[in-house]
């Protein structure tokens, strides 16, 4: 996968939450990839087949949603 998928992957999964500032996020991680291997590695959730789920309280909706990796 190229780092622009990588990069997409982390701002589509950002897009999902009611905090969708990419500033915040890029606080806890140096850019945009580094989230995207978070995001695979488990530290946002558990990626069972390939899938995260966004809790609602933290998703944009307020009803949880399953992010595919």
């Amino acid at each position: 996968m190229h780092k622009i998928q990588k990069q997409q992957i982390a701002l589509d999964f950002i897009g999902q939450h009611k905090n969708n500032n990419v500033d915040d996020w890029l606080l806890s991680a140096p850019n945009l990839e580094s989230i995207y291997y978070n995001l695979i590695g488990g530290l946002y959730g558990d990626t069972e087949d390939n899938c995260v789920e966004i809790s609602g309280a933290e998703s944009y909706t307020g009803n949880p949603i399953i992010f595919d990796v």
